[in-house]
């Protein structure tokens, strides 16, 4: 019934990366009640600030939960919320503003790819599926969707997108797959 990250103790059970699956379940249900939020781009300005102080407030909530020894509570779906409304304000923003970007798009990929790098090494051995690094990831998308330059051209190609379309089976099947090939090894 997909209820499992509601259990404490309970999210990884049978299938681990199946806890996301739970968690979009609840996203998809609260997408209705998000997206009259984000109607017009005046309304994104201003729930901008709301939406990053969530996301700040979030984070500091879960790094006082990885650091307590409550970790079952770390797969909560109202935990990662934070990511999913970022993403419905990041998409509707890509619907309003229309306009294509520039060469400097080039430059700040590059930046965004150099700071998950270094957000990667300093957050080395932590849990970073809390959402953390959403706005950078939110930008990224943003820049590459809107993007007009060779980069965006390249990973635009149809082996890229065929990569992004059986990426996630392959998330939700590792589990299974490792356990059976681990069990006749």
């Amino acid at each position: 019934f997909m209820v499992q990250t509601w259990i404490p103790g309970k999210s990884l059970i049978l299938n681990n990366p199946g806890w996301s699956i739970s968690n979009e379940l609840f996203f998809y249900a609260s997408f209705p009640l998000l997206l009259p939020l984000f109607k017009t781009y005046k309304q994104i300005k201003a729930q901008g600030f709301a939406v990053f102080l969530f996301w700040l407030v979030s984070q500091l909530f879960f790094l006082n939960l990885i650091q307590s020894s409550q970790h079952y509570y770390l797969y909560l779906p109202i935990l990662h919320i934070n990511s999913f409304i970022l993403g419905v304000m990041a998409a509707r923003f890509f619907q309003i503003h229309s306009r294509a970007l520039t060469i400097y798009s080039i430059a700040l990929k590059i930046l965004l790819l150099a700071m998950f790098v270094v957000a990667l090494y300093l957050f080395e051995n932590k849990n970073l599926h809390n959402g953390l690094l959403a706005p950078l990831f939110a930008l990224l998308i943003y820049l590459i969707a809107r993007g007009r330059d060779a980069m965006t051209r390249f990973f635009s190609r149809p082996l890229f997108q065929f990569l992004g379309e059986i990426s996630y089976s392959l998330y939700i099947f590792q589990f299974p797959v490792w356990l059976l090939i681990s069990e006749y090894r």
